[in-house]
């Protein structure tokens, strides 16, 4: 399935509060970006964020899964 434009959209939107944010393709996907480190990936309608142990748990009750 090819990257939704509008998921990229949507998670640039979600991240404004946290600085500039900047999306590149890759993967088939798209890497999010601050300051020159990846921490997220979108790929088929997901974001995929890496995580601590702390965020993973606040995370979780969320419904938010590994």
């Amino acid at each position: 399935m090819p990257l939704s434009p509008v998921l990229v959209d949507y998670a640039l939107e979600l991240l404004a509060g946290v600085g500039r944010v900047e999306a590149r393709r890759m993967f088939g996907g798209a890497g999010l970006f601050r300051d020159g480190v990846m921490f997220a990936l979108l790929d088929d309608d997901v974001i995929y964020v890496r995580v601590d142990d702390a965020l993973q748990a606040d995370l979780q009750p969320q419904g938010s899964v590994p």
